[in-house]
């Protein structure tokens, strides 16, 4: 209106500059709406208004310029200029009461969010609380556990303390312990190899061929012994078996019994004669398995003795000792032929001209009256009477006749009753009527002849059984006593034995029997022989 009235254009550019603010806050008010509808349809009619309003005041402007007041003032009043303040105007106010009813329901909605907010503040406070509480017990709780850690730990560590200790010293000890071993094995190891010298030394030195061979009988190791035997330098028998060093059937043996000693792994002693380079020796050999870590033969250890020499004085032995057992048995034979006649002789003879003396000599008393005279006589006659019965013993004692008469048993119950009315001791006989060959009825009778009277003589007893059965084919003779005994292997053990036991012996065995003697010091004496029935001559 001041433009219309003065024709300024500082009035009108008042006018321009409130345009362009409208369609400024307009721009603005449609940013900040640009979520509601209906805003959004009011500020485009304000736009359009605004636009309609600018090019109204265009028109206005330029009436005024060229016109005129009063053409401008129709131009004020005759256009749409005012009309569409107007309108604009209204949606105005349209829109800012629309804008406060939607600020106050903003801020409903932020007073509820904002109510929201407080009890989430409230519950988040509350729960920080209860998070302090709980830290706080947690802390409580992590600082009486930490205390009990560090207690716990303190006393482990005392005991760490102490292991370490007790295992120092324990390695300590140990490491004495395997420097004293470390020592030891040195030593060991020099008394090891001085023992294999000495053990090489003693192989190679000795008379009896000693060998090694492998899995498949080749000589891995021999001594000076082993190649003399077989007669060949040792450096061809080293690598090579039997069947390259002996002949066929022999090779074959020796490879054999190898094979058997390694596949059964057990030592094998065995005797054999081979023809060696010295001749023919007869060799006790011994092979041993060589077995590794798994039981496995690796090979076998061979030792072998030259025993030629003592078969051969083994027979010459046997054949001694056939030819003493034969003079033996002659000696015996001709001893009891010498025993019976002089036994006869002492009977026949000497006994009868005893008897004629006795007569003579009674008869001498009859033709005499001296008493002193028949005194003497009658002494004589008692000397006389003395002789012919020792004689008679003698003889008996010699050979009983009644052993060729009547048997064996009849003259062992006639020696027991003659021997304990002699000594008072007790013998009892129990014998089987049996008749038997005289060599054996002879041995039999002078082996309990010699039994009783050592019994007598060195046992002191005071009682004897005499027992002769036949059993399974032979003769069982039993002789004890309750005498003081003997110790067997003292007596065993003297320079020159005592000779009725060897006599003893030596009757039983010519003729194929056995004599064992049992006896302990204050034990009595058990002689027991055993002889096969039918032996010996009638």
């Amino acid at each position: 209106m001041l433009f219309t009235m003065s024709s300024q254009d500082q009035f009108l550019e008042h006018s321009r500059r409130g345009v362009t603010k409208a369609q400024t806050a307009v721009a603005r008010a449609s940013e900040m709406t640009n979520n509601n509808p209906a805003q959004q349809q009011r500020l485009e009619k304000v736009r359009a208004d605004v636009e309609v309003i600018v090019k109204w005041l265009g028109l206005v402007s330029e009436a005024r310029r060229t016109e005129g007041v009063e053409a401008a003032t129709k131009r004020i009043f005759g256009g749409q200029g005012l009309h569409r303040f107007t309108e604009m105007r209204d949606l105005l106010v349209e829109a800012m009461g629309e804008e406060e009813r939607l600020l106050a329901d903003r801020e409903a909605e932020l007073a509820a969010h904002l109510r929201s907010v407080e009890y989430a503040r409230l519950v988040v406070v509350a729960a920080a609380v209860i998070l302090l509480i709980g830290a706080f017990a947690m802390q409580r709780r992590q600082n009486r556990l930490l205390n009990e850690a560090r207690q716990a730990l303190q006393a482990s560590n005392a005991v760490l303390e102490l292991r370490v200790e007790e295992r120092t010293r324990e390695l300590s000890a140990t490491a004495s312990r395997l420097a004293a071993e470390l020592v030891e094995g040195e030593r060991q190891k020099r008394v090891i190899q001085e023992n294999e010298e000495l053990l090489g030394t003693i192989i190679e030195n000795s008379a009896d061929p000693i060998f090694v061979k492998d899995r498949q009988g080749r000589y891995r190791m021999l001594n000076g012994a082993t190649a003399s035997a077989i007669g060949r330098p040792r450096e061809e028998i080293v690598g090579a078996d039997d069947r390259a060093l002996f002949p066929g059937d022999l090779a074959e043996a020796l490879m054999a019994e190898d094979g058997e000693v390694m596949e059964t792994r057990k030592t094998v002693t065995r005797e054999k004669t081979l023809q060696m380079a010295t001749g023919r020796r007869t060799y006790l050999t011994t092979k041993v398995p060589l077995c590794g870590p798994d039981g496995q033969s690796r090979g076998l250890f061979g030792v072998g003795r030259d025993i030629t020499a003592f078969r051969q004085n083994e027979v010459r032995l046997r054949e001694t000792a056939a030819g003493l057992e034969a003079l033996s048995a002659a000696l015996i034979d001709i001893q009891e032929k010498e025993r019976r006649a002089l036994s006869r002789e002492l009977h026949d003879e000497v006994g009868q001209q005893l008897a004629a003396l006795k007569i003579n000599l009674a008869r001498v008393a009859e033709q005499t009256s001296d008493p002193g005279t028949l005194d003497r006589l009658g002494d004589s006659r008692q000397i006389v009477e003395q002789i012919i019965g020792r004689i008679r013993e003698t003889a008996l004692d010699l050979r009983p006749q009644m052993l060729d008469d009547l048997g064996l048993a009849p003259a062992l119950h006639w020696y027991a009753q003659q021997q304990q009315e002699r000594s008072g001791c007790s013998i009892a006989v129990r014998a089987d009527p049996v008749t038997l060959p005289g060599d054996a009825a002879t041995a039999c009778y002078r082996i309990v002849q010699e039994a009783v009277n050592n019994a007598l003589r060195h046992g002191a007893a005071t009682r004897i059984d005499i027992r002769l059965e036949i059993r399974d084919a032979e003769i069982d003779l039993l002789v004890a006593d309750d005498g003081c005994g003997f110790d067997r292997e003292a007596q065993r053990d003297k320079p020159a034995p005592g000779m009725g036991l060897h006599g003893m012996r030596e009757r039983a065995a010519l003729l194929g029997g056995t004599l064992v003697i049992e006896s302990a010091p204050g034990c009595g004496t058990t002689l027991r022989a055993r002889i096969p029935v039918g032996q010996g001559k009638a």
